[in-house]
């Protein structure tokens, strides 16, 4: 978005290979922010799981088959449900890390998902290479897609963070 007092873009998703760092940039601007809420995710060998920012439940919402990984419905609903509660105010930062190839077709997270970028003022997301295309939001104007690689993640926390508070 763009901050009314003329500010910087303040919804930014990263996206770039696999291992390039683009958690570890959210993590270094999240320590930043005294509100944060949100999620990340992490595949394990068994699945992926869905880690609430702020909260104890954990849950898978990918299971591993011979197959590859499968999306987890019931993980999937109880996402939606997370992201239906969020809080949060112009000061919050929400986080979303990450989103990818498993909700290309769950339409109840992909419009849970958008909705909630849509009304947070302050959004920093990580989205896999390959699935831009899945979350149509992210052509939105008032939002950018920042690539992350090896020449440029060392500088990126910091200007990300200055993105955020609005003072590019």
């Amino acid at each position: 978005m763009i901050d009314r007092n003329g500010g910087g873009i303040l919804k930014i998703f990263l996206t770039g290979p696999k291992g390039v760092g683009k958690t570890t940039i959210v993590l270094k601007v999240m320590m930043s922010f005294d509100k944060v809420a949100g999620f990340f995710t992490k595949k394990l060998r068994n699945g992926v799981l869905f880690i609430p920012i702020g909260k104890k439940e954990e849950f898978f919402i990918g299971i591993m088959t011979k197959n590859g990984i499968i999306p987890y419905m019931r993980g999937f609903e109880k996402a939606v449900e997370f992201l239906k509660n969020l809080r949060f105010d112009e000061e919050t930062l929400l986080v979303m890390d990450e989103l990818g190839f498993l909700e290309r077709r769950l339409e109840p997270f992909l419009e849970s998902v958008e909705r909630s970028v849509l009304k947070a003022e302050r959004v920093l997301g990580v989205v896999r290479e390959d699935s831009l295309s899945f979350f149509p939001f992210l052509k939105r104007e008032d939002l950018m897609i920042m690539k992350v690689n090896c020449e440029n993640r060392e500088h990126l926390p910091e200007k990300v963070l200055k993105m955020l508070r609005g003072s590019i």
